[in-house]
């Protein structure tokens, strides 16, 4: 019986999703009409500091990134974006230096998931290159 009671437990904390990152979808075109700033990022150093945010003291990522290309708003050749670090379920990407990211960042300077930011391995894949060209389209046709 216990070993079917620890199989029970086992199954339920597998299938659960309360680590999970969970948000509502939005369409490409929504993503980018919420954010400020839309552009690829590379990053080429992270620091981890301390900061203040609404009164908690946090671990914050600081993440040193060189301008790929630029989508929307105004965005610096070399600028700073922010994440907390990552862990399972808290939405965010896990910054890693000289890696590309596609940035979508909203009032704040913190990449997220569900601001529709996202990062890429090989600029030459397939996948990528669609998902690059669509986000040219909707940067092109002024939405």
């Amino acid at each position: 019986m216990k070993k079917y009671l620890v199989l029970l437990t086992f199954a339920v904390l597998i299938s659960s999703d309360c680590w999970a990152c969970s948000f509502p979808e939005k369409t490409r075109e929504e993503m980018f009409d919420d954010a400020e700033r839309v552009f690829i990022g590379r990053i080429i150093s992270t620091q981890l500091k301390t900061e203040i945010i609404e009164n908690e003291t946090l671990d914050v990522v600081n993440a040193t990134y060189q301008l790929v290309e630029s989508f929307k708003g105004e965005n610096p050749q070399i600028g700073i974006v922010k994440e907390i670090p990552f862990s399972p379920g808290n939405c965010m990407l896990g910054l890693l230096t000289g890696l590309e990211y596609v940035i979508y960042l909203e009032d704040h300077h913190f990449v997220t998931l569900p601001s529709g930011s996202w990062g890429y391995f090989n600029a030459e894949a397939k996948d990528v290159k669609e998902e690059l060209n669509k986000l040219r389209d909707i940067s092109n046709s002024g939405t």
